[in-house]
């Protein structure tokens, strides 16, 4: 398990995360969580270093390269927030981000 799916996973098994549903622009689903809405979101998996962005363009499902050097949450809502007009919900991202880092585990 990397990071940054190693942090999600503790942090949502802490918070009794229900998977499968969409919580706060977040979805757990199998080894993957999805941060963003259905249309645009980032994927984070549990065997990949890093991210991908994933996005609807007119009905077509659109994958992006994965980012391997993104591997703290911290990192990937910097990333997002530099890169603001390629991701469509990239409020909702950085929310959710954000919201994660500032209610750790414990500090």
């Amino acid at each position: 398990m990397k990071d940054p799916y190693r942090t999600l996973y503790f942090w949502a098994g802490f918070n009794n995360w229900q998977r499968d549903k969409w919580k706060y622009n977040m979805k757990q689903k199998n080894n993957v969580f999805y941060i963003g809405t259905d249309d645009d979101h980032i994927t984070i998996m549990e065997n990949t270093s890093g991210f991908h962005h994933s996005h609807n363009d007119n009905g077509k499902h659109i994958q992006e390269k994965q980012h391997l050097t993104q591997t703290t949450l911290l990192q990937i809502k910097n990333h997002v927030n530099f890169n603001k007009k390629f991701y469509t919900e990239s409020d909702k991202i950085i929310a959710a981000l954000e919201y994660i880092i500032n209610h750790p585990i414990a500090k």
